[in-house]
């Protein structure tokens, strides 16, 4: 039994699940093994309500290649791929694991093949169910069934029996693709699904076959959503007209909103992770701590929570999580939780707002602005320019309604440093806050431009 773990050890790279302690303790042998958080294909495709996008199905497939290229480029039959077997990590990155009947391909099993039937039986080769040596070509055979899996969310061969399913298998009786997914994609599979084990290709062959190319083209839903995109963050230094990457993001990270003031960055991933870094002063970034942040760090406080959005000002950040529930963290005047609050470096809960459903937040430097499910808006922080849109220019320190002109129902926002602007669900703009600038459109400038070209020809005649 440990022979088997040091031979996963030594062969494994970066695509396979790794050992990461072996060890006895009161005499059973424990082995930890590489944590993969994003669990395994076939749950992934147990939940998927719709058909995976294309680039999604070969950035996985070509990842599996390549794992089981290296194993057969060290002589290792894997003998038991399936999507159970595929461990997934939250970058989306893939791991073969659980090789617990592989086998080291000697001389003679190079030469005449292997003999024993092992393996799960959805995924096993046509020469391994009728008992003939078999090759490195079946485990290519169950590379085509899971890639067949991915593309239809169901088994390529299925019976309601095991002699069923030996039927199904030896006759090659699986029913076309039908999903939007390019004929290259297709082909793989039909190539990968051949009755003869010599037609079908290899690891490094596949490989070749599933990158794409400049001329190829994708014929995918428009109304799927895309699960696999992923982001680099770059800070842009201004003065210098200079781009950095941010350090310590994870590599293949899928963002989903980006929020950032004069003092701090948040940034929230598609698995609803949270990322701080910036200042920190006022505990803002919710690490419980107060110190600063120079590089992109897991908010390990709210990891679980399912975010729907984030919105940060100077020294403070809101998060709206399920049912619209709010968390404040950072200055106390910004909490909304009262003029007794403080500071606080860990999300609290806004429980004033429990029986409210916040549909989205707006922050501006030393503002917030809520939209209920209703069309209602809330406000709190300061109000010195009137961008709350309340009766009195003072600093409100709780959750306050907003009266709208004409009860109006309000579907969108934007607030900025001293000002507000909202949509209703008619169309109508309501504007609050400074117009420094004329930035709300509130100044009457009828005739402007033709007074400033009557300022240039004056000029010109002169």
């Amino acid at each position: 039994m440990i022979t088997n773990p040091n031979r996963r050890a030594t062969s494994a790279q970066n695509r396979y699940e790794r050992i990461r302690t072996v060890g006895k303790e009161e005499g059973v042998l424990m082995i930890e093994m590489e944590y993969a958080d994003g669990g395994t294909l076939a749950q992934l495709l147990a939940r998927s309500q719709n058909l995976l996008e294309e680039e999604q199905i070969v950035d996985m497939m070509i990842q599996m290649c390549s794992a089981v290229a290296y194993l057969h480029e060290n002589s290792v039959l894997h003998r038991d791929l399936k999507t159970a077997n595929v461990f997934l990590t939250r970058d989306s990155f893939v791991k073969i694991g659980d090789f617990g009947i592989s086998k080291i391909m000697g001389t003679e099993t190079l030469a005449q093949g292997a003999k024993t039937v092992v393996g799960t039986p959805y995924y096993i080769s046509p020469e391994m169910c009728s008992g003939v040596s078999y090759n490195e070509k079946s485990d290519m055979w169950a590379l085509g069934c899971i890639l067949y899996e991915m593309c239809c969310l169901k088994k390529a061969f299925e019976g309601d029996n095991l002699p069923a399913l030996v039927n199904s298998i030896m006759t090659c009786a699986y029913t076309p693709v039908k999903g939007p997914y390019s004929s290259e994609t297709k082909m793989v599979i039909r190539e990968l699904l051949q009755l003869d084990p010599q037609n079908r290709p290899s690891a490094p062959q596949a490989l070749k076959m599933l990158r794409p190319s400049e001329n190829r083209h994708r014929h995918t839903s428009g109304s799927m959503r895309s699960s696999v995109s992923f982001t680099t963050l770059y800070d842009l230094h201004v003065p210098t007209i200079t781009l950095s990457s941010i350090p310590d993001l994870p590599s293949r990270i899928s963002v989903k909103q980006i929020s950032l003031s004069k003092t701090h960055t948040m940034v929230l991933t598609n698995d609803n992770e949270l990322f701080g870094f910036g200042d920190n002063s006022c505990g803002q970034l919710g690490f419980g701590t107060f110190s600063k942040v120079e590089s992109g760090k897991l908010v390990e406080s709210l990891k679980g929570r399912d975010i729907q959005s984030i919105g940060v000002g100077n020294y403070f950040s809101v998060v709206c999580c399920d049912r619209g529930t709010l968390m404040t963290i950072g200055t106390a005047k910004n909490l909304g939780l009262g003029k007794e609050a403080k500071d606080s470096s860990k999300p609290v809960l806004l429980e004033q707002l429990l029986r409210e459903n916040i549909k989205e937040i707006y922050c501006g430097h030393d503002h917030v602005i809520a939209i209920l499910e209703n069309g209602e808006c809330l406000g709190w922080g300061s109000n010195q320019y009137g961008q709350l849109g309340l009766p009195t220019l003072e600093h409100f320190f709780n959750p306050t309604k907003i009266l709208m002109p004409n009860n109006k129902k309000i579907v969108y926002g934007k607030a900025g440093k001293d000002a507000t602007m909202l949509l209703s669900e008619d169309g109508s703009l309501i504007a609050m806050g400074s117009n420094k600038h004329n930035k709300l459109n509130l100044t009457h400038r009828v005739g402007f431009f033709a007074k400033e070209k009557k300022k240039i020809l004056n000029a010109r005649a002169k």
